[in-house]
């Protein structure tokens, strides 16, 4: 029995000690830090996009608590995909509230809150994409997406929609057509 029960063990053992391996791995090699950078800060982040050209997503979450907030982070803010796009074309905010509707962030809670009143924040998670260059403003309530392809694209439409005209490249023009000559002219 006890011949029985040290095979089971090195068996076991040579199965996971490789996943240990693995994990061990990524995280040495920088895999957790493509995770999406978020601030809490949003004035900042907005001059921070606004200076480079950049959107912001503006969450409105219970992160804690809120199950639609966890799947969002778990299937889309935390994804690898998500964390590359969001580093190159936008700046994420996070505003976290507890259950009863408090922000959990001590130093952000004040203005935490009055962004929340200012958008007419009802249900979490509520999303609130931000071109600062045009100005414009779009909000989402509930869960959009669960793969972070689909909110790329809902991000990639605001931006297209939102885009200054100058930002756009204008269409080609076409050379007017000659004019033909009048064949009653002399």
């Amino acid at each position: 029995m006890k011949k029985f029960s040290i095979a089971i063990l090195a068996v076991a053992a040579a199965f996971v000690l490789p996943c240990f391996a693995a994990t061990s791995a990524a995280k040495e090699s920088g895999a957790e830090k493509l995770k999406t950078e978020i601030e809490t800060d949003f004035e900042k982040a907005v001059d921070a996009a606004k200076k480079d050209g950049k959107i912001v997503m503006l969450e409105f979450t219970g992160s804690q608590w809120c199950p639609p907030c966890k799947m969002f982070h778990k299937f889309i803010l935390d994804s690898e995909k998500f964390g590359k796009y969001a580093k190159e074309k936008m700046k994420v905010v996070l505003a976290d509230f507890d259950r009863s509707g408090n922000p959990t962030t001590k130093e952000q809670a004040e203005k935490h809150a009055k962004l929340a009143e200012e958008f007419g924040v009802r249900a979490f998670p509520t999303i609130i994409l931000i071109n600062p260059k045009a100005n414009s403003i779009t909000k989402i309530e509930g869960l959009p997406a669960t793969k972070p392809e689909d909110m790329i694209e809902i991000i990639e439409s605001f931006k297209e929609k939102t885009e200054p005209a100058a930002a756009q490249s204008p269409a080609p023009e076409k050379a007017a057509p000659k004019k033909a000559k009048d064949a009653s002219a002399g």
